[in-house]
């Protein structure tokens, strides 16, 4: 019975402490752990057969576990190998028992998550318009203008001819009808040229697109409806102070009121500084200091200030009266003589700093009132007792707020855009005429509606519902969120504030929204309603606008149908595979104890890759299931399959040790089964046909030349000559020259960094070396720390074996094979050594040596491997792999290619500068070499010409 290796299991992970407390003694039991692995026939050579295929009855790996249960860890002695026995890491996080797996990504969103349902009432949630790049200004100016009964109503009906018209009404309906959550405005936006990639302020794109509206529709007549909307008057007066009969007035026409935000901003922090009511600013809980507490604007004192001044005309300004004829003090001021059904007025955040010559975005929180009362004859209405009895001319008229829009931001320059707006279309609409208590108008404002409905929970709209319109983010805000929301972002490090429900307060809004009291909304259109419990219906849409939504919502549902189909497929195919892997798991669990005391089973080949495929539920594609093709995919053994006159198929053992092929119960595999995710194990090879006996010789073979090649890279390192110690010996003692010749640098500390600093290794150690280059040049593994960036190999492609992949299943291709070189970057045109410093002497017999070693290495692999051997053939560059003794220094081409190394040092990056500034020394003695006496004293057969060493014609044993 076969002595079990000593296994730990790591604790389960509960928190990020524990997991780091776990890893760190798990890699200090790897450390003084013992191999996994005995490679104790590399020295007895017993066994071979067995002992390079894995299937002792004695290798420790059997008795590990088959299967790797969750959340646990086997320990690994750091240099140990693949364990071929292992077949399932239930830790894997793309397997197929995990909740979600590739193939059900590869289905995408469900279409059902994007579509909106309607209520009991028959209406939809409203929908949200798709960001395009920059056009989130656009997008909450639609929103309003939809959200806008009278103006959707209108302009829907509206006739016109032109495709910019066309695409809006085309959005509008999909915004009303459409069963998507987000509605894609891409036509409208191509149709009218707007750069979607460039930001835009929303209040001059409202006026741009009114205005174009306007004169568009104003040639079928359908354009009358946007200044009965939002059009109001207003006149500005002045009046003389000799005889208030004398006056001028100049009538105006506004779309929105504007209200500067900059001079009363001003005036009231200088007023506050003046006063010394400014606090130091308190500390958060971080220790840090709060943002600055901004003052609280009142938006009627913005317009009373701003766009309803008063002002006196005297001195330098006065007035020339054309009645008095002579000037005169007078005072100007502004009176309203329309107030449209709509109205909008601009909040100017921006202002220019004088001092630092740039445009600057003012933060202040501004508050704005739910209600807001304006005067005919007048400006803001300041109360009851302002009134006259009979004079109607003179009442107040109220306003309701109906939404907002807003500048997210701390640039003027930049910023987001969201709007923030009140759904009509399903309230019920109270009447409120001129004059009424303002009491009773804010409690009907802030009453809640109840709800009606099943789709409540998720989210229906309510009666007198806020929504805010964030692109394609729709989310439903209550009227507390929406007065404190803003004000808590503006206020932050500060003391907490009553809010006050009458208000809404934001440091954001820039464009406010308002509905005249007595307009019923959507009577420009239909009228007033008859009830006003009973909600608004909007008109039908025309056969065009209809076609156009009803082939949008056939086209969800065709999507949403064939998504629950293609889900249903997939569903039932990962059921199978997960049965099959289930049942996979038990069987190699049952057959655990019998691997483990070293019982003789029947064992079977399987590749990796395809198993670790087959797991996934990778090996067929989402198409193949779509399609009804959900059988298994024969295995592919690619380069682990060696096939060869002598043996019509073998395994390379050397792929088991590099993890490539697997090692599993032939029992086990045939326990499984299913449609969807059986595993046929006929189609894998067994353990007792595919094992070689020539085949492990040859593999011992090579190791064997590698060994010896490793040795004597080693055993170079250490007996580099100086330029200084070769001309003593050649000039002093008369020895011959060419005991010495000349290796590139780079290639030399290439071996450096493969040999380590302890070149005398075990046969154990050098096993695992030999399995890392078998396994980065063989089956494209590349090693970690074995990157080489050297330019002076020449890159040629290998032949790989040729092999029948399945079309679905990607082919293993094999790396690059990179030509190795002891004089590359070295030689001239006259094939001379123009570079010494960038070259090192050493000793002729061990490099020629180790030629041959190489050569017997590359013969063995290509025996074993064929064409496809996969080798770095170790060469010199030259025609027969000659080597150039210590006097091949061309002095003719030196001069000119050290001026050109010496420019490229100078601008080399600080880590090649560092790498240069290593190897000084050898630099030094390479510039000590400065005469040419030895070019041509007893150096001879010098190669002239550079040529490409073709490939061996030797037939492989194997291919």
């Amino acid at each position: 019975q076969a002595k079990q290796p000593a296994e730990v299991m790591a604790p389960k992970r509960k928190s990020a402490g524990t997991a780091k407390a776990a890893a760190k003694a798990a890699q200090k039991l790897a450390e003084v752990a013992p191999p996994l692995e005995d490679l104790k026939f590399l020295t007895s050579e017993a066994n071979l057969l067995e002992a390079f295929y894995r299937i002792l009855p004695s290798d420790p790996c059997r008795g590990r576990r088959p299967v790797q249960e969750e959340n646990t860890t086997d320990l690994v002695p750091p240099g140990s190998f693949p364990n071929p026995y292992l077949a399932i890491d239930l830790n894997d996080k793309q397997g197929v028992w995990q909740k979600e797996i590739a193939l059900s990504k590869a289905l995408g969103q469900d279409p059902a998550v994007a579509c909106r349902h309607r209520t009991q009432q028959g209406f939809l949630r409203p929908a949200g318009l798709r960001n395009l790049g920059a056009t989130c200004y656009l997008n909450s100016l639609l929103q309003y203008l939809f959200f806008n009964l009278d103006f959707r109503y209108s302009f829907l009906r509206a006739p016109s001819e032109s495709n910019v018209v066309a695409t809006l009404q085309e959005v509008f309906a999909l915004l009303a009808e459409a069963e998507s959550l987000v509605v894609d405005p891409k036509d409208f936006i191509t149709a009218a040229r707007v750069d979607a990639l460039e930001q835009a302020d929303a209040t001059e794109f409202s006026a741009l697109l009114l205005d174009w509206l306007q004169r568009e529709l104003s040639a079928s007549g359908g354009a009358a409806f946007i200044p009965a909307l939002f059009e109001g008057g207003s006149s500005t007066i002045v009046q003389c102070s000799q005889d208030s009969s004398h006056f001028s007035e100049k009538p105006e026409c506004f779309m929105e009121l504007r209200a500067g935000l900059s001079p009363v901003a001003a005036a009231l922090e200088a007023k506050e500084a003046a006063a010394g009511n400014r606090k130091s600013v308190p500390k958060s809980k971080g220790g840090k200091k709060a943002a600055k507490k901004l003052p609280t604007i009142r938006l009627e004192q913005i317009l009373e200030e701003t766009a309803f001044p008063e002002e006196i005309l005297d001195g330098s300004n006065q007035w020339l009266c054309p009645r008095c004829d002579r000037k005169v003090d007078a005072r100007r001021s502004t009176r309203l003589t329309k107030l449209p059904p709509y109205l909008h007025i601009t909040v100017e955040r921006y202002h220019f700093d004088v001092d630092k010559e740039e445009r600057k975005r003012l933060a202040h929180p501004v508050s704005f009132p739910r209600r807001l009362e304006l005067r005919l004859g007048g400006a803001l209405a300041r109360g009851r007792e302002a009134t006259s009895g009979n004079d109607t001319a003179t009442l107040p008229v109220a306003y309701e707020c109906i939404g907002y829009l807003e500048h997210v931001s701390d640039s003027a320059h930049s910023g987001h855009y969201r709007a923030t707006l009140l759904r009509e279309d399903e309230e019920p609409y109270v009447t409120e005429v001129a004059g009424c208590d303002a009491a009773e108008v804010l409690e009907s404002a802030t009453k809640k509606q109840k709800v009606d409905g099943p789709d409540a929970a998720a989210g229906a709209p309510q009666k007198r519902s806020w929504w805010r319109l964030d692109d394609e983010t729709v989310t439903t805000v209550t009227e507390n969120e929406q007065a404190s929301c803003d004000k808590a972002e503006a206020t932050e490090g500060a003391e907490p504030v009553p809010v006050d429900p009458a208000r809404i307060e934001s440091a954001t809004a820039y464009l406010v929204l308002y509905r005249r009291c007595d307009h019923d909304p959507g009577q420009l259109c239909q009228g007033r309603r008859e009830s006003p419990q009973k909600p608004r219906r909007g008109p039908p849409l025309s056969e065009e606008l209809q076609r156009c939504v009803d082939e949008h919502n056939t086209e969800l549902r065709r999507q949403r149908k064939e998504f629950e189909s293609n889900s249903l497929a997939v569903e039932r195919f990962v059921g199978e595979r997960r049965r099959a892997v289930t049942c996979l798991a038990e069987a190699l669990r049952q057959h655990a104890v019998g691997l483990a005391e070293g019982q003789r089973l029947d064992l079977s080949f399987v590749p990796a890759v395809w198993l670790e495929r087959f797991l996934r539920g990778e090996d067929r594609t989402l198409q193949n299931i779509l399609e009804g093709d959900a059988s298994i995919v024969a295995p592919t053994y690619a380069a682990a399959m060696l096939k060869g006159p002598n043996c019509p198929v073998a395994i390379d053992p050397l792929a088991i040790w590099c993890g490539e092929v697997k090692l599993l119960p032939t029992a086990a595999l045939a326990q499984v089964g299913g449609q969807h995710g059986g595993l046929d194990s006929s189609t894998l090879l067994q353990a007792d046909e595919a094992i070689n006996d020539e085949v492990a010789q040859l593999v011992f073979k090579a190791f064997k030349h590698f060994s010896r090649e490793f040795e004597l890279k080693a055993k170079i390192q250490g007996t580099r000559y100086s330029v200084t110690e070769v001309r003593n010996r050649v000039e002093t003692a008369g020895q011959d020259p060419n005991i010495a010749v000349w290796v590139s640098q780079r290639q030399l500390n290439r071996w450096r960094k493969a040999v380590g600093e302890a070149p005398d290794l075990s046969p154990q150690q050098l096993w695992r070396h030999f399995v890392q280059e078998v396994r980065e040049y063989r089956f494209g593994t590349p090693i970690a720390d074995g990157a080489d960036e050297a330019s002076d190999e020449e890159v040629v492609a290998g032949e790989a074996p040729t092999v029948d992949v399945p079309p679905d299943v990607k082919e293993v291709t094999l790396p690059k094979v990179k030509q190795l070189t002891f004089l590359g970057g070295l030689l001239c045109s006259h094939g001379l050594v123009c570079r010494p410093r960038a070259a090192a002497l050493v000793s002729r017999a061990d490099l020629e040596e180790l030629l041959q070693v190489s050569e017997e290495k590359d013969r063995a692999c290509r025996a074993l491997w064929g064409a496809a051997s996969m080798r770095p053939r170790l060469r010199s560059g030259l025609r027969d792999n000659e080597l150039l003794s210590f006097g091949a220094v061309c002095n003719q081409c030196r001069g000119a290619v050290g001026g050109q190394e010496e420019a490229k040092r100078k601008a080399a990056p600080p880590k090649q500068a560092k790498r240069k500034a290593g190897s000084k020394e050898a630099e030094r003695e390479g510039s000590a070499f400065n005469n040419s006496v030895f070019l041509s004293a007893k150096t001879k057969d010098i190669p002239m010409e550079i040529v490409k060493v073709d490939e061996d014609a030797e037939p492989p044993l194997l291919e």
